[in-house]
């Protein structure tokens, strides 16, 4: 006999319940969907049939994870459901996809992190670069998930890498959460003031008054005035202050005397002392230096920010930040490129450097130290520190950075590329001995 129909309706919904399964183990679409979308970003669409996809409320955004499957395309080893460790729940997540509008389904940021970066950490933004064929921009909720700060996750799913690549990969959308300061409210002047400039002006413009004034205030005299003008007293005298004399006077005027006013004393005939110290004239600011430090290495310092800008943006941004050591930038300094801002210390070479060639380093201030050649055709038998091909202008900076680095070897002829090692030789640089022949020597002494 056949159930009956109150039975096959329970039945249906059960198996409902379960292909509506998440990834983030989210019920597919919640009752209070219209207040969840009114929570998100404008003109956001869903993500697939995912009606909880709002980063606000749960820190999810919105991928392809079918995309994920062709590992050919991808050159990850593993699909999403193998890097999270859910294979169990592929088939039901996928019969419930191949009914959605599209193949994208909200995911947490430590399931994105964990299939993003099964091929290792490290400065995976410059070496590894984005495949924005993962993200879905258009169903993720942009403008609250790039204001979020990536540190507040548990170590060590609050790397940035998917926060950077996703705002490199949805620029476009990304533009749209960029919003203007806006002017603070200015008091009503007499007069109009004068037009903005189209440059910063050396100097600032005066102050607006509280109130209207009668008279236009004066402007600022072009250079610094030997003495102060005087300060307006609290409350009118009862006669008027003397009038300033032409010259300086040798003494000060005497205070006003009670009783009748004899007036400003006699200024004395013959020369008149001026001020025995000329008058110190404020300096400009000093501007920040910044100098090439490696054309093909970078260091593997923290970063405080990665993406798609321009030399001029970058350095804007660390000047901006006092712990910015730097940046790192593409070979050849294209107008943009991908690269990270730094933050370095004062221990550069602590966490080592990247040596693929792919990116060099732009440091904040000016370059120090000196590295002398010393011998054509001989090196001495130290301790290595580090040994590769590189730029003889990188060897020179990387040994300039270790305090340890005593100098390094370097092929004859001092080609601008070769191979050769930093080395440690202490005080008794020839300790070990000498090597001779097809390396010369360049020290720090």
């Amino acid at each position: 006999a056949c159930p009956p129909r109150s039975a096959m309706l329970l039945l249906s919904l059960g198996l409902m319940a379960v292909l509506t399964h998440g990834l983030a183990n989210i019920p597919g679409k919640p009752k209070n969907a219209k207040s969840l979308e009114s929570m998100k970003d404008p003109d956001t669409k869903h993500c697939g049939d995912d009606f909880a996809c709002d980063f606000v409320t749960n820190h999810h955004i919105c991928v392809d994870v079918i995309y994920t499957k062709d590992t050919k395309t991808t050159g990850l080893p593993k699909n999403f459901w193998q890097a999270t460790n859910q294979e169990n729940l592929q088939a039901s997540w996928e019969a419930r996809i191949a009914r959605a509008r599209n193949t994208s389904w909200c995911v947490s940021l430590k399931e994105a992190y964990q299939y993003s970066m099964q091929s290792g950490d490290g400065d995976s933004f410059e070496t590894k670069g984005c495949d924005c064929a993962f993200y879905t921009c258009e169903g993720t909720d942009t403008c609250d998930f790039l204001a979020y700060n990536m540190s507040s996750e548990a170590k060590p799913y609050d790397n940035p890498y998917t926060q950077n690549c996703y705002a490199s990969c949805c620029k476009n959308i990304a533009k749209k959460c960029e919003v203007e300061d806006l002017p603070k409210e200015e008091l009503p002047t007499a007069k109009p003031t004068l037009k903005p400039t189209l440059k910063p002006t050396e100097k600032p413009t005066l102050k607006p008054t509280e109130k209207p004034t009668e008279q236009q205030t004066p402007r600022p005299t072009e250079k610094p005035t030997q003495k102060p003008t005087q300060k307006p007293t609290l409350k009118p005298t009862e006669k008027p202050t003397l009038k300033p004399t032409e010259k300086p006077t040798l003494k000060p005027t005497s205070p006003i005397a009670e009783g009748p006013n004899e007036g400003p004393k006699p200024i004395q005939e013959g020369p008149v002392e001026g001020p025995k110290q000329p008058t110190v004239v404020p300096k400009p600011p000093a501007t920040t230096k910044w100098y090439q430090k490696y054309q093909e290495v970078w260091p593997h310092c923290k970063n405080f920010k990665c993406g798609q800008f321009s030399i001029v943006k970058a350095k804007e941004e660390c000047k901006a930040n006092q712990q910015c050591t730097g940046f790192s930038f593409p070979v050849n300094n294209p107008e943009q490129g991908q690269g990270c801002l730094k933050m370095c210390g004062s221990n550069e070479n602590s966490a080592q450097y990247g040596l693929t060639g792919t990116h060099g380093y732009i440091a904040k201030g000016a370059a120090t130290g000196v590295i002398h050649f010393k011998y054509a055709f001989k090196w001495p038998h130290c301790s290595n520190i580090m040994c590769g091909t590189f730029k003889l202008h990188d060897m020179k900076n990387l040994c300039l950075s270790d305090s340890q680095c005593s100098g390094f070897s370097y092929p004859k002829g001092n080609p601008a590329k070769g191979s050769g090692c930093l080395k440690k030789c202490g005080n008794n640089e020839a300790s070990g001995g000498y090597g001779q022949g097809a390396y010369g020597y360049w020290s720090k002494n």
